[in-house]
């Protein structure tokens, strides 16, 4: 086992070592968790833009590990309430989708403007092309609103076919996993990032109904570091293998797969919610992501270019959270101008 791999591995084992939160995953305590996995991502795209990594190499694909956890979270959320509220939560979800959609829309426009500021403005015909292609899409690193956008038509789908019988839910869910990643490695030249977390919406939907088994067996300390300990050597297993084959996707879905497994398994112990700026990212997570391709790009290009790298962190993610915050709250407003129009008319 590599270094790095034996250092993560004891911090694992300090983490399990923690007791486990009540109600872990509550909608409360994951605003927390959501910050730290939004930094995660930023901080490994921010090293997609830096020439040297140094002992921060592997950090690279650290943020494909947080977007498990960001799949994960959506699975295990959804599946919760569906339990509870069968086909009747279908409509719930729709209207996530279309909110999904909505902002979608709205940074393809922001990022059309810089795009026409920057003279880099193409033809319909070209953006499409780069997306069938080569699965370039207009907005940066926007690909997990499209998968997830699959994943949560996918459990409409199962609602509305299985009502509330949960095993017929987790199969739909899985088939369209499956349909999804097969999909997207045979008929796509999308690359392997596409498919990496391919089944952890799915991991998430399995841990909400079998939650109250795992935590039960989870609580128990000996068991938790013996689970957590088989997950970071298979990460490690998989990641060697990676090594030494350049495209192996079974390896990378299992690895990811698992990460989401460990993610769990360590928020269970790990409480965000205390942490005041970690519960802010949170809150304007969604934001934070899909603006922060744009403004990694302002800060380095032909006409701007910040050299020293710990200072384009810097104000890399203070722009960013600002920049987050502004249109976050530009939104909401609209969002409710809009209800009090409907409501007005109504």
């Amino acid at each position: 086992m590599k270094i790095e791999y034996a250092c993560f591995w004891l911090l694992v084992i300090i983490v399990i070592c923690n007791p486990v939160r009540e109600n872990y995953f509550g909608k409360e305590k994951t605003v927390g968790i959501r910050g730290a996995l939004a930094l995660l991502v930023f901080f490994s795209h921010v090293l997609r833009y830096c020439g040297r990594y140094g002992v921060l190499q592997n950090f690279v694909y650290a943020g494909t590990a947080a977007v498990s956890g960001f799949f994960f979270l959506s699975g295990y959320g959804l599946m919760k309430k569906g339990m509870v509220d069968g086909e009747q939560y279908a409509l719930k979800v729709c209207k996530k989708t279309l909110h999904l959609c909505l902002v979608l829309m709205l940074y393809t426009g922001i990022y059309l403007a810089m795009d026409v500021v920057s003279s880099d403005l193409q033809s319909i015909a070209e953006y499409w092309r780069a997306f069938v292609q080569e699965g370039d899409l207009l907005i940066d690193y926007s690909w997990f609103m499209i998968v997830i956008l699959y994943f949560y038509l996918i459990f409409i789908l199962s609602l509305k076919l299985c009502h509330k019988n949960v095993a017929a839910i987790l199969c739909v869910s899985l088939i369209g996993s499956g349909i999804y990643i097969f999909s997207v490695y045979k008929l796509t030249g999308w690359g392997d990032g596409w498919v990496a977390n391919g089944l952890c919406f799915f991991i998430g939907q399995c841990w909400a109904v079998g939650q109250k088994w795992t935590d039960v067996w989870l609580k128990n300390r000996k068991i938790a570091i013996c689970t957590g300990s088989i997950f970071v050597l298979l990460i490690s297993v998989a990641e060697s293998v990676l090594a030494r084959e350049q495209k192996t996707t079974a390896a990378l879905i299992t690895m990811f797969t698992v990460m989401a497994l460990l993610f769990a398994l360590l928020s269970m112990r790990v409480d965000f919610s205390k942490n005041q700026f970690m519960v802010y990212i949170g809150k304007i997570s969604l934001h934070f992501y899909l603006i922060q391709g744009l403004v990694l790009r302002i800060w380095r290009n032909n006409r701007i270019y910040i050299e020293n790298e710990m200072i384009y962190f810097g104000v890399s993610l203070i722009s960013t959270i600002i920049a987050a915050t502004v249109i976050a709250w530009l939104y909401e407003q609209v969002r409710k101008w809009c209800k009090h129009e409907r409501v007005s008319e109504g």
